[in-house]
């Protein structure tokens, strides 16, 4: 069909092609090869000239008992056939050699327990598949009789794509209807017809006259060509069955993946004609390839707003009787045209849909009032249970630039009814709690007492053996921590905060377990303890601050000690998930976070490398001092030789070079140049470009002012998240009201739309609206999408 559009890889898609080429010398290129020409083409020119075609038709007349089966009228081929053929194919590839055989041993494992997987449990695919059940392909074509990719005459009359070689192929047609339906059968453009290629050629009246003659509509093209670029090394063939495997996750990124139906071809390409007549003919704008993606899918990858229309607009009149082209349809990864939107962060496609997918009231002037569905806008179900895929919970926890503009309008209006009415009295709440366990906690930790209060120096102690020898020793009383409570007030005291703690702690920990258990699950806790690793920390604390009392109670004083100190490390980060939800700290916790998480980290690994060498070196050079005097320095052990390099990168020189400076160490010198080497390279350039990198993280962040809406977003959303769903349920219909005869939730909007694109502020509150008491605001400047972005 074409080249790749890279070829950085031979070994995968686009390895085909370069055999295609290199294999010029089959015998299917005598009659048209890929430079245009064969003896079919120059036969075809003579009879032109002579107005005689009975050389061409003879020519044709050839294939029949050479190439074809059963004389042209083809045969039922086994899919497991054309599954080895496609294979073999695939297999000519050579593995990597970086490939180690660990790993292809390990991949080998994991392939047959997937195997296994599938044969024994429910086919992932066979709801959407329409041949699932087949077990045979009717061809026309001998399939050992194929070019150099598997394609047959008629694929390279429409691989040229000339006037003479369509001619030649309407000959080809007419003498053999059947071979309109052969396909590619290697793995490179396993699938591809001859309609495909008349599509990506843009050829309206070829792809006529293929339909006219009996061309599939729904021949899927599901070769590697045809993948996403990262999904092409996932390939794996089902026993069986002509569908490929691929893996779910995926960015959809490739110049030639069309969504493997000819309708979705032509949307794909903007061929507005074309897909008019495959809706026309029956084509089902509702099937699914093997990502799961319908032709309304493709749309949004391929951002193609008024082919969206287009499809809507002339519906389906398909054998199925779906009725209309559906935007419910959920792909692979669990994403509707709507979500799939949001994930790859197409903000006019987003809007776009929300514009078509919108219940309008009324209109009067610039005001229109529309009800906005909830189903894959919000994060809830209908039981109350967390939507991972819905496009607000996508949005929010993306990492990009791009995905920010969504935050416009729709979604930064959820965003505040659910704050206000779901998530704003927990989070004070949760805030208070908080700030009493840290109280309840320092209290505890300043209490301590600095050692054992009932340890003697002098104690005798009666040996068990002989009574009668004693001796003088220090017996110190392990369990301090416990019997000091007794007689000790201020000890109670803090006993009293340290029950507080625990208590604290033992509650955190079973609201955590009751999301999992009853609530949410693991996978999406753990999701949220990913995505929000200070409160991960705090868990960790107090997880720890739990099993002090085992220390507590077996009497080891140090190890609580430890495990104390750790708790204190882990549970104070977490204020910073609250400084995130205020307007005046919350942009400079998102720098900070920005900065730990990017620019420390390469930092990190420079200066590391820098200190490494040079506290070896320096190490070694103080082995040869003499001077006693020097001994006691920072570089004659080798792991403080580097602590001393980290103290001199903070500005400390003089005296650690007084320690190099005044010794009568043989190697002074040495030491001296690889001090002030490391003074320039270490202390004023590394150092310094850390602060250049960390102030141009601070400008990028401070430019992007929606970066704290994200980070305000993900705390609204964490915080719904420790609700039951009843409690979310009843907040839901806060802020929504139930639209339609599904009693389906939707957010109802009243947006005004001036000459000047400026919008006023509108309450969404139903009680208000109820009421009467919505007044518009003074009208505000913004630069948003359109006017469904209502300003917030």
């Amino acid at each position: 069909m074409g080249d790749m559009s890279t070829d950085q890889d031979a070994k995968g898609a686009g390895q085909g092609v370069i055999n295609q080429t290199q294999k010029s010398s089959n015998e299917l290129y005598k009659y048209v090869d890929l430079n245009g020409g064969g003896c079919l083409v120059e036969a075809f020119r003579r009879a032109q000239a002579r107005k005689d075609f009975t050389e061409v038709e003879e020519l044709i007349e050839g294939f029949r008992e050479k190439f074809l089966y059963n004389n042209g009228a083809g045969k039922d081929v086994d899919i497991e056939e054309l599954v080895q053929w496609r294979l073999k194919s695939r297999k000519v590839q050579k593995p990597s050699k970086r490939e180690s055989s660990l790993k292809a041993c390990f991949t080998k494992c994991s392939n047959r327990v997937e195997d296994t997987i599938e044969a024994v449990g429910t086919d992932h695919y066979a709801m959407k598949t329409e041949n699932i059940g087949t077990t045979t392909r009717s061809v026309c074509w001998d399939i050992n009789q194929r070019a150099a990719v598997g394609e047959n005459v008629l694929h390279l009359c429409f691989l040229n794509a000339t006037q003479v070689h369509y001619d030649i192929a309407k000959l080809i047609i007419k003498k053999f209807p059947s071979l309109v339906n052969d396909i590619y059968i290697s793995d490179e453009f396993y699938g591809e017809s001859a309609l495909h290629m008349a599509i990506v050629n843009e050829n309206q009246h070829m792809v006529h006259i293929l339909c006219k003659n009996g061309a599939d509509i729904h021949e899927r093209a599901y070769g590697a060509f045809f993948c996403p670029e990262d999904q092409r090394k996932s390939r794996k063939d089902r026993a069986g069955q002509e569908t490929i495997v691929l893996t779910d996750e995926t960015n959809y990124e490739s110049n030639t993946y069309f969504g493997e139906y000819p309708l979705s071809f032509a949307a794909c390409l903007g061929l507005e004609d074309m897909v008019r007549y495959f809706i026309v003919k029956g084509a089902c704008p509702n099937k699914q390839d093997t990502n799961g993606n319908t032709v309304l899918h493709m749309m949004v990858i391929h951002n193609r707003m008024d082919m969206y229309d287009l499809i809507f607009d002339y519906g389906c009149h398909c054998a199925c009787q779906c009725g209309k082209p559906l935007n419910t349809v959920m792909n692979n990864m669990g994403l509707t045209p709507l979500t799939l939107a949001a994930k790859l962060a197409r903000k006019e496609m987003f809007h776009h849909i929300l514009t078509r997918e919108r219940d309008v009231f009324w209109k009067y002037g610039e005001v229109t009032c529309a009800a906005f569905s909830l189903k894959d806008l919000d994060t809830l179900t209908t039981e109350g249970q967390i939507n991972e895929k819905c496009a607000l919970n996508l949005i929010t926890h993306e990492e990009s630039v791009s995905h920010l503009v969504l935050f416009d309008g729709i979604l930064h209006n959820l965003l505040k009814e659910k704050w206000k009415h779901a998530c704003r009295y927990r989070f004070y709440q949760l805030l208070a709690l908080y700030i009493f366990f840290l109280i309840t906690l320092s209290v505890a930790v300043l209490l301590r007492p600095l050692g054992d209060l009932h340890c003697d120096d002098n104690v005798k102690n009666s040996s068990p053996i002989n009574s009668s020898m004693t001796s003088n020793t220090t017996s110190c009383d392990s369990c301090f921590l416990l019997n000091t409570i007794k007689n000790d007030s201020t000890q109670q005291v803090r006993a009293a905060f340290e029950i507080l703690t625990l208590l604290f702690a033992f509650i955190y920990i079973l609201i955590l377990i009751r999301e999992v258990i009853f609530q949410e699950g693991l996978k999406p806790v753990f999701f949220d303890l990913v995505h929000n690793p200070l409160r991960l920390l705090l868990v960790l604390s107090c997880v720890i601050l739990l099993t002090c009392l085992a220390a507590r109670f077996t009497c080891e004083p140090n190890l609580e000690d430890h495990l104390v100190i750790a708790a204190l490390v882990l549970a104070w980060p977490y204020s910073l998930t609250f400084c995130r939800g205020f307007a005046l700290v919350g942009p400079f916790v998102v720098m900070i976070y920005q900065m730990l998480r990017r620019d420390f980290i390469i930092f990190f690994i420079i200066y590391m490398i820098f200190v490494i060498g040079f506290s070896q070196a320096m190490f070694l050079v103080t082995l040869g001092y003499d001077d006693k005097s020097v001994q006691e320095n920072l570089f004659t052990r080798w792991f403080s030789a580097g602590l001393g390099l980290v103290i001199l990168s903070l500005g400390e020189y003089e005296e650690l070079y007084e320690q190099v400076a005044h010794s009568n160490s043989p190697f002074k010198i040495l030491g001296l140049i690889m001090f002030f080497l490391f003074m320039i390279l270490g202390a004023l350039l590394i150092v310094n470009m850390l602060i250049a990198m960390m102030g141009n993280t601070y400008l990028k962040v401070a430019e992007t002012e929606k970066e704290w809406t994200r980070q305000w977003a993900r705390i609204v959303l964490a915080v719904e998240r420790m609700l039951t769903p009843k409690q979310r349920l009843a907040a839901q219909k806060l802020y929504s009201q139930s639209v339609g005869t599904n009693e389906e939730r939707a957010l109802i909007m009243r947006l005004r739309k001036h000459e000047d694109h400026q919008q006023t502020q509108v309450s969404n509150d139903p009680k208000q609206r109820a009421k009467g008491k919505v007044k518009d605001s003074i009208p505000l400047p913004r630069k948003d999408y359109d006017w469904l972005d209502t300003s917030v």
